[in-house]
């Protein structure tokens, strides 16, 4: 399996972490960049929790910004894809 790409995120605490980087995409739709990455954090039900950001680059580099609710059923769409060609 070829190794994933890695960037460090600003959580919510204002912590620094290193997460890994599942895929970036663009929809034609709103023209933003998303991206859709790990803490390799698992829930309840044994499942890695995955996080989604539109991503946006500016002077200090790149910056990740929340989703909002209308573009939610796009991104999600696309998660599910990847989860059914998975197994």
């Amino acid at each position: 399996m070829e190794a994933l790409e890695k960037i460090k995120v600003r959580k919510s605490n204002g912590e620094l972490a290193e997460a890994e980087v599942l895929l970036c995409f663009e929809l034609e739709d709103t023209g933003k960049k998303y991206i859709l990455y790990t803490f390799n954090e698992v829930d309840e039900q044994a499942m890695e929790t995955v996080h989604a950001s539109i991503i946006t680059e500016n002077n200090n580099g790149y910056e990740l910004d929340s989703i909002p609710a209308e573009e939610w059923k796009e991104v999600k769409d696309i998660m599910r894809d990847i989860i059914r060609n998975e197994g």
